[in-house]
Formats: structure tokens, C-alpha cells, sequence
């Protein structure tokens, strides 16, 4: 859906407020969500390339990094709550099933696409390519559970729950209205038992020793982040100005809280943890560091945002990338291990002749370059939708002119 309105000179468009402060309709192209976007989908990329380059297990500085980017799939969960929320601001007639029908088949059917890919390599890279059709039970179980072959894609899954449960989070969102802190507290409260439970509860048998770990594949472990995220369209403009405002004092404390957390770890490392299981993406104390880091990150991409007209080239980088990072975010695991599918004895040949940190850079090089290639390729093909979640782009005719528009007004496509 597509409209114009008028916008305030420097980040995006303006929005009317309710006396309880909440907009009454959306408005402006937010540019700085792209930029949000392609700064988290990269970091992502390197987070997967550092643990699959390095030893993930027992290397505790490779944890140690890893610690400090568990945020990202945190910060993608509250992109999709704004994103959502902010395209039904003014949306009185709301219908759950024509936004289901609109939005869960561009990320349900790539899903799907991508699951069985994963799965088909997994069988072929493991010697069983002999046994793919007598073996879909196992496909539509891997499916089920949120596509485990490709580690990436339980975020796809978990992004499937949020949109089939997005009407009922619209609806507490805006029954809650003028007590979205008190909302956000008892999410929040919830979050961090689901965290303990996670990191602290491992039973081995029954129905919970059967199904327990695949809780970080379901909607729970992330809905503060959706909420956070729902809240924020809400109550946008406030939230901006005081993240822009407040810019140093979130720095300073993304990075006191990172030095804490850093030293949480050491101290789970001393009490006995081994890297892996100290650094966990669950671990209920980093709750806060996901938090923090996640205004770090909004903020600066307002201030890039502010300052695109003085950023042409980051900007266009940014909108082209933030158009590619679903395909990328599917893809890039693919590439990776094809990556480092070669192999010298039990180790991947490129660990072997390339020395750390060079073997991660390179990895991270080779790995964001093709799968931006090969998603760009994937991005024009026939029925495109079904490998990036986007229709490829259509042709202009050579006679058609592009439509003026007007400097004071800007387009937001949601």
C-alpha cells in the first residue's frame, strides 16, 4: 500500500496525536529503518561466519564476540513489531485476514522453499542423496519444527507466528493505550522467566525432553521484542527525539553494559560453563545488553537517516540492501557452507591455510559478496517471491517518464 503525505524536513514524515499521545495515522518514508536493516543483517552475517570459521564450542573468544551480537535477531523481531504496527496506525477497519492473505505466504512460502534446500543439501553433503525420496517425512518434520537444516531459518518460522499472531498484538497494543509502560513491564517480566527457563531448565525425558528445546524456534522467547517494537510506532516521534537527544548517554551505556556483561561471562566461565553454553543467545542477564544495543542501533541510523542528503551513496547502499536482506538472510548459510565444504582432514580447508582473524575476514567477505550476487540474480527470476519474499521489480517502458515529486512531500511504501 502506497501514500503520500507531508514530512518533516530531516528523518521522515510527520503523523498527527491523539491526547494519549499515540498517532492517529502513519506518514513519511522511514529511512532510517533501512539503514537498521542492513546494519543488523551484516551483523548477523559476520556473527554466523565467526562461529562457523572459529571454534564455537570451547573458543572463548570467539564467544566472547558472539556475546555481544546475540542482539541482532532481538532487534530484527522489534523491526517487524514497528513495521507492522506502523502500517495499521489509522487503520480503524484493521481486517486479520486480509493482512494474512497479503503478508504470511511472502514469508511462508520461502520458507518452505529454502527449508527443503537446506534439507536436499544436507542429505547430499552427508552421503544420503540416495535416500531424498524416501525420506520426507523427515523434510516435513524439519519443516515443522522451523526448518533445522538451515540454522538461520527458525528466525522465518518464528517471523511466520508473529504475523499469524500480529492481529491479536495490534489489538492488546491498542486496548493498553496510555499504559503501554505498564505493557511493556509485564512483557518484560515474562521475557526474562522464558529466558530462565531456557537457560536453566533442560529436561531429558518425556514430552518436555522430546520438545522443550525447540522453544527458541516459537513466537515466546521474542514477543517483549515485538511488543517494544509496536509501541515504538505508537509513540515514534517521542521515542526518536529521545533517542537523538540522549545519542551519548546510549552509547555510554551500550558500552558499560557490554564491559558488564563481558564480565558475567568471565565469571560463568570460571564457575565452570563451557564458551558456548556461557555466551547462550538465553542467558536472562543480557537482556538489558539487547535492549541497549538495540536503541544504539536505532539511534544511529536516525542520525545517518537525518543526514542522507549529505550521504547520497549510504543511502542508496542502504535502500538497495534493506530491499535484498530478507533473500540475504536466507541465502547467506547456504553460501557459507559451501564456503568451507572443503575439507583437510575433520577441518574446513580454508581454516587450515588461512590464519585467524584473516580466515574470518575473508569468509565474511566471500560470503556477503556472492549471496548479495546470487540473491540479486534470484530478485529477477521467475517467481521471485518465492525465494526472497519480494515480486521481482517490473520494467519501465522506454517512453514512460518518471513522475515528478514533490521535494516537501515523500512516498512510504509498507
Amino acid at each position: 500500500m502506497t501514500t503520500t503525505a507531508a514530512a518533516r524536513p530531516g528523518i521522515s514524515g510527520a503523523s498527527s496525536a491523539r491526547p494519549d499521545g499515540t498517532p492517529a495515522r502513519r506518514s513519511g518514508y522511514l529511512y532510517q529503518l533501512d539503514f537498521v536493516r542492513v546494519i543488523t543483517f551484516l551483523l548477523v552475517i559476520f556473527l554466523h561466519t565467526l562461529t562457523n570459521v572459529n571454534d564455537q564450542v570451547n573458543g572463548s573468544v570467539t564467544d566472547a564476540i558472539a556475546l555481544n551480537l546475540h542482539f541482532t535477531r532481538n532487534a530484527f523481531f522489534a523491526l517487524t513489531g514497528l513495521v507492522l504496527a506502523y502500517g495499521a496506525l489509522g487503520d480503524a477497519k484493521f481486517s486479520a485476514w486480509k493482512f494474512w492473505r497479503r503478508r504470511v505466504p511472502l514469508v511462508a512460502i520461502p520458507f518452505v522453499v529454502w527449508a527443503a534446500a537446506y534439507w536436499v543439501f544436507d542429505m547430499v553433503t552427508t552421503g544420503n542423496a540416495k535416500r531424498i525420496p524416501v525420506s520426507l517425512t523427515g523434510l516435513a518434520s524439519n519443516i515443522a519444527w522451523g526448518g533445522v537444516n538451515g540454522y538461520q531459518l527458525y528466525f522465518i518460522f518464528v517471523t511466520i507466528q508473529i504475523y499469524l499472531l500480529f492481529p491479536a498484538v495490534l489489538w492488546i497494543v491498542r486496548r493498553t493505550a496510555g499504559h503501554h509502560v505498564r505493557l511493556l513491564l509485564v512483557s518484560a517480566a515474562a521475557q526474562l522467566a522464558m529466558y530462565v527457563a531456557i537457560t536453566h531448565w533442560s529436561p531429558n525425558s518425556g514430552f518436555w525432553g522430546d520438545y522443550w528445546w525447540h522453544a527458541y524456534a516459537t513466537f515466546l522467547p521474542y514477543q517483549f521484542f515485538v511488543f517494544l517494537g509496536a509501541v515504538t510506532a505508537m509513540h515514534r516521534e517521542r521515542v526518536e527525539a529521545a533517542l537523538l537527544r540522549h545519542t551519548p548517554l546510549i552509547f555510554a551505556a551500550a558500552g558499560i553494559t557490554m564491559v558488564g556483561e563481558q564480565l558475567l561471562y568471565r565469571l560463568r566461565l570460571r564457575g565452570g560453563a563451557v564458551p558456548i553454553d556461557a555466551s547462550s543467545a538465553f542467558e536472562p542477564t543480557s537482556m538489558l545488553l539487547y535492549l541497549v544495543l538495540i536503541a544504539a542501533i536505532y539511534a544511529v541510523a536516525l542520525r545517518m537517516a537525518r543526514n542522507r542528503s549529505r550521504l547520497p551513496r549510504l543511502t542508496a547502499v542502504a535502500s538497495y540492501g534493506a530491499k535484498r536482506s530478507f533473500g540475504v538472510f536466507l541465502a547467506h548459510v547456504m553460501v557459507l557452507s559451501l564456503l568451507l565444504l572443503p575439507k583437510q582432514g575433520t577441518q574446513p580447508w580454508l581454516t587450515v591455510h588461512v590464519p585467524a582473524p584473516w580466515s574470518t575476514i575473508l569468509a565474511y567477505t566471500v560470503t556477503v559478496t556472492v549471496t548479495v550476487a546470487l540473491v540479486e540474480v534470484l530478485s529477477h527470476a521467475p517467481m521471485a517471491h518465492w525465494w526472497v519474499g519480494r515480486k521481482r521489480p517490473t520494467k519501465k517502458r522506454a517512453t514512460e517518464q518518471p513522475k515528478a515529486q514533490t521535494p516537501t512531500r515523500e512516498t512510504v511504501s509498507v
